[in-house]
This record gives structure tokens, sequence and C-alpha cells, in this order.
């Protein structure tokens, strides 16, 4: 399991060296938290904390084994997205935020932080 979760995590850092979903200016803050309380329940406070500060996050269905991709929008205009994933099983997940601004970022990662303390 171990072995699939670093591969997996290999593979997304480097499909991020080579997509840039914002263009040259996409700019990636990563975290590696504890599994409690899910995919799930990090899901609803990451949504909760955004939707409290007046972002529309996207609604999905977060499962295991499987990058769950959402976007984080402003208006009509797509600021940022988050990545979470999780091995079945594992005591980690490991979430990214992809923004197109460093201010971006910044802003977004500040009201995510009681969300991604492990």
């Amino acid at each position: 399991m171990r072995i699939i979760g670093l591969a997996v995590l290999a593979g997304s850092l480097a499909a991020c060296s080579y997509i840039h979903p914002f263009g040259d200016a996409t700019t990636y803050q990563s975290y590696s938290v504890s599994s409690h309380p899910g995919l799930v329940g990090r899901y609803h406070c990451l949504r909760n904390a955004l939707s409290a500060e007046g972002y529309d996050v996207e609604v999905i269905f977060p499962e295991a084994d499987t990058p769950n991709f959402f976007d984080i929008t402003q208006g009509q205009e797509r600021i940022a997205q988050v990545d979470m994933y999780q091995v079945s099983g594992a005591r980690t997940m490991d979430i990214t935020l992809i923004a197109g601004a460093k201010a971006t970022l910044a802003t977004l990662d500040g009201i995510m932080q009681p969300c991604v303390r492990r």
C-alpha cells in the first residue's frame, strides 16, 4: 500500500510539473494530513470554510484510490482547484491546492488552514 501511495504521489507531482491548469502562473501548495476525519470529512471542512468566505465550491463525492478534484470559483471565474487523494487504509492523505496567482494561493491557504492541519 505504501508503495502504491508513493507512486501516486510521484505521479501527481510529475503531472503538476507538466500540467498547468492556470497557465504559466500556476502555483501549488501541498499538504499531507491525517486520514481522520476521512476524505468526506476533509472535503466538507474545506467546502464549509471556503463557502463561509464567499467562494463557490464544486460539489463532489470523494472516494479513496482516485483523484478527487474540485474547483473553487469566485463569481463566474475559476480561481483555484483542489486535489485530494487517499490510498485505502493509509493513515494519511494528500491535498494539493492549485491556483493561478500567488496572492490567491496565499488567501485560500489561510482559509483552508483549520482543515489541513494534521
